[in-house]
């Protein structure tokens, strides 16, 4: 009993050894054992900085997503308003319209329509 438990364990200690070995020179497909390809390039990354910079460029151009389902972005979406200058209440009345005649989105996911909702 003790030597089938040795072997095991020996044979165990043994593939995984050589699992280290392969991993180091690549990826290895676990479910067959063969084909080490070699490992991905990294890119190099930017910094925390950059990347806030160019989140805060991509807001202010309206480079940024509006719709999920559509990927519309922002400034397409509603682009006469930002020229428009509209005031604080000419946009509340525009929204008090729009939930009037149904067409706020009321689900996101599906694009389903406050007026659809029942």
């Amino acid at each position: 009993m003790t030597r089938t438990v040795t072997s095991i364990v020996a044979l165990a200690v043994a593939l995984s050894a050589g699992s280290a070995i392969a991993a180091e020179r690549g990826i290895v497909n676990n479910a067959t054992g063969e084909g080490v390809f070699p490992s991905a390039a990294v890119a190099a990354s930017k910094s925390s900085d950059q990347v806030r910079a160019e989140l805060a460029e991509a807001v202010r151009s309206g480079a940024v997503i509006a719709n999920n389902a559509t990927g519309e972005l922002v400034l397409p979406a509603g682009a006469a308003r930002f020229e428009a200058g509209l005031t604080r209440a000419q946009v509340r009345a525009e929204l008090d319209e729009a939930i009037r005649n149904g067409d706020v989105i009321a689900n996101n996911a599906t694009l389903e329509r406050v007026g659809d909702a029942s």
